[in-house]
């Protein structure tokens, strides 16, 4: 079977059909069709939602974007800039949105979505593009308010202080600002007319202000001219009022300050009169003390002043008193009191003379007062030439203080002071102070000794100096020294027991707890001598001090070496030898049965030999009818005179009134009571002290000159 293919054109035809043959009917061509109909609608139907998702994704990143984009342009503060970059923002958007495309390369509107997003995106931005517009609109408006509010300030501020013209010319921009803000409608012609109104009140407001500063008084002037009429009547009072308050507050200041300065004028006039006045005073004359005395308007002043006056008047008659009494600073205060009963009894010739008695009353009040506290200090301030004290040369320190005795023996010989002393306050000081910074004790003995010396020879007393009368041990040493008793080897051994006592490094037992034979004894030594308790606890010291330097680490609940401590007590006082044996001399001695201190070289024979001999010389060389001679030795009266001359000044020792006598003398007992001074305790009534027959005072005498007058019997 073959197939024949039609070849003439492309269409083959009809098909053969049987003819007007009746077929059996069938609806399977509906079901099919009802099915495709089915299937459309569905496919609709699912379209219509993928475009319905897809549009509620377009619209929700579209209102994000454009939320963003409006709260972007609402942060702006600039209208103009707002405006161009919402246009600027929202072209970009619309372009993203219908001509951008996903990262596949699909268009991110579907074309099928793309006019109703258009409709959408229109919708939604002319929405915020008018509330937007609202805003922008309002800015600008606030703008140009904000900008007419400055220029108005800046007109006001500068129409306050400029002239007529200047402010017509000024206003007259700024109307012309305020017009134009009527007409565009930023404000009420009834607002433009009060801001006119106002800003002429502002500028008169102002003015009166910076007036009221710094010029009151032409404000009250201006105000007065009617001027500032742009304000109310109570302001232009208030202002007014304010202006002249301040008028009489200046003027009251400056009444104020005149009296303040004329005060301090005053002031410090009447201290260059004081000045003036003490110069007088102090004998000298001021440069331009004419001048002052005689000025017109010192004058002037002291008729309105009369503490000024009374100033002025105390100045003149200084200068009288100076011109008339040379040496009135330097006077005695015994001839101070004489011119002040002088000034009493002498009439006055001018007024100001009635402050004479007051300049010597002062003076005198100052002499007395000076003199008695501080005699050099105030020898130095009336202007005496009072001896240099230079510390920079130890070696030199003893010869200055020397000067200084003669010094202060002057003053007492012209009776400015009793017993002046021999530093001022502040040298006292300063010489202890040296003294002390002498490290080593044998320099340091050498340096008070010397000192002690010094004053001395010059008939000085050294306690007067506070670095040797302060220190017991010190000024035992400085004596002792000063009498020849020991050596700087001694004295600086003495020092150096002082100083391991004061540091602690050496304890010696308290006096109190002190007992036995050998106190017993010193404190026998001393009984019933004036000042014996004080030479008692300095020759205690003394000896504690060279006790302690030769012996280390004492116990102090052990009892003293006595032994020891005798032969230290024995050298402090200037002993030689051992003590208690029969080389000793000086030291603690017998003399009459009574333990007493006898100077170096000296032995208790030697002063019993010479009470024998005086005692024999008063008896005469015939004593009871017989014949006085002893070893080709005569006994004479005129000796005995000669000798108690020269061991007492002249003074005669007694009892009762009535001369000693022979026996008397020849059985004494000695005491030490000074350098080289002993009194005499007579071998009755207890041990008497005897007295000075002529003033009935304490007797006391030379032992060095006793000696010296029977050198040939005592063999010294």
């Amino acid at each position: 079977m073959s197939l024949t293919v039609p070849k003439a054109g492309i269409s083959p035809g009809r098909a053969p059909q049987l003819a007007n043959v009746p077929m059996p009917q069938s609806d399977a061509g509906a079901t099919l069709a009802a099915f495709g109909d089915r299937m459309a609608q569905l496919g609709g139907v699912l379209e219509d939602e993928r475009l319905g998702r897809e549009m509620t994704r377009l619209k929700t990143g579209m209102t994000k974007d454009l939320g963003e984009l409006r709260l972007s342009i609402e942060d702006m503060g600039d209208p103009d800039q707002a405006g161009a970059a919402w246009d600027s923002g929202l072209q970009s958007l619309r372009q993203k949105y219908l001509d951008g495309a996903d990262e596949n390369g699909r268009p991110l509107v579907d074309p099928k979505l793309r006019e109703d997003f258009g409709l959408a995106f229109d919708d939604l931005s002319t929405t915020h593009g008018l509330a937007i517009g609202g805003r922008l609109l309002g800015l600008r408006r606030s703008q140009r308010a904000a900008n007419l509010y400055d220029y108005t300030n800046t007109v006001v501020g500068q129409a306050a202080i400029s002239d007529a013209d200047t402010q017509v010319h000024l206003f007259s921009e700024l109307d012309a600002e305020i017009d134009a803000s009527v007409a565009r409608g930023d404000m009420t012609p009834e607002e433009g007319a009060i801001a006119k109104r106002r800003n002429r009140e502002d500028t008169d407001s102002a003015t009166a202000i910076e007036m009221g500063q710094n010029d009151p008084a032409g404000l009250v002037q201006l105000i007065d001219a009617g001027g500032l009429s742009n304000l109310g009547p109570e302001d232009r009072a208030r202002h007014r009022a304010s202006a002249q308050a301040d008028l009489d507050r200046i003027a009251l200041a400056e009444i104020k300050d005149a009296e303040a300065r004329d005060k301090e004028l005053r002031s410090e006039w009447g201290k260059r009169l004081d000045d003036v006045a003490a110069i007088a005073t102090g004998g000298q004359r001021s440069v331009d003390e004419f001048a002052w005395l005689r000025s017109q308007q010192v004058a002037e002043i002291a008729e309105r002043d009369a503490d000024f006056a009374l100033k002025r008047d105390k100045a003149l008659a200084a200068v009288q008193l100076r011109d008339e009494s040379p040496g009135l600073a330097r006077a005695t205060p015994d001839d101070l009191e004489t011119m002040l009963e002088q000034e009493r009894a002498r009439p006055l010739r001018a007024p100001f003379e009635a402050r004479r008695m007051e300049i010597l009353q002062q003076q005198y009040t100052a002499a007395v007062e000076g003199w008695r506290k501080d005699p050099i200090a105030y020898a130095r301030k009336v202007g005496m030439k009072v001896p240099e004290l230079d510390l920079s040369n130890n070696s030199d320190i003893p010869a200055q203080l020397a000067r200084r005795v003669a010094f202060s023996q002057w003053l007492d010989e012209k009776n400015y002071a009793t017993d002046p002393g021999l530093l001022d306050d502040d040298e006292q000081v300063r010489l202890s102070t040296a003294i002390g910074a002498i490290k080593d004790p044998e320099e340091r003995a050498i340096m008070v000794g010397g000192i002690a010396t010094g004053v001395i020879r010059a008939k000085g007393d050294p306690t007067a100096i506070a670095a040797i009368a302060k220190d017991p041990v010190t000024n035992w040493v400085a004596m002792s020294m000063a009498s020849e008793n020991f050596g700087p080897a001694l004295g600086g051994e003495i020092l150096r027991g002082q100083d391991a006592i004061d540091a602690k490094t050496m304890i010696m037992p308290p006096i109190a707890e002190r007992t036995g034979a050998t106190f017993d004894v010193l404190s026998d030594m001393f009984a019933g001598i004036p000042g014996g308790e004080r030479m008692q606890a300095q020759l205690v010291a003394a000896t504690d001090a060279l006790y302690a330097s030769r012996v280390r680490n004492v116990d102090p609940t052990a009892d003293l070496d006595t032994a020891k401590w005798m032969q230290a007590l024995h050298e402090v006082i200037g002993g030689q030898g051992e003590y208690n044996s029969r080389r000793q001399r000086g030291g603690v001695q017998t003399v009459n049965d009574r333990k007493t201190f006898l100077p170096a070289g000296v032995s208790s024979s030697m002063i019993e030999e010479a009470f024998k001999s005086l005692a024999g010389d008063i008896r005469g060389p015939t004593a009871g009818g017989n014949v006085q001679r002893t070893r080709n030795w005569i006994f004479k009266p005129e000796r005995a005179e000669t000798v108690m001359q020269s061991i007492a000044n002249g003074n005669r020792a007694g009892i009762n009134g009535r001369a000693l006598t022979p026996d008397e003398w020849e059985d004494a007992q000695i005491v030490q009571v000074g350098p080289d001074e002993y009194a005499l305790l007579l071998n009755f009534g207890g041990g008497l002290q005897a007295q000075n027959v002529d003033t009935g005072e304490p007797f006391t005498f030379s032992l060095s000159a006793l000696l010296n007058g029977y050198r040939r019997r005592v063999g010294k």
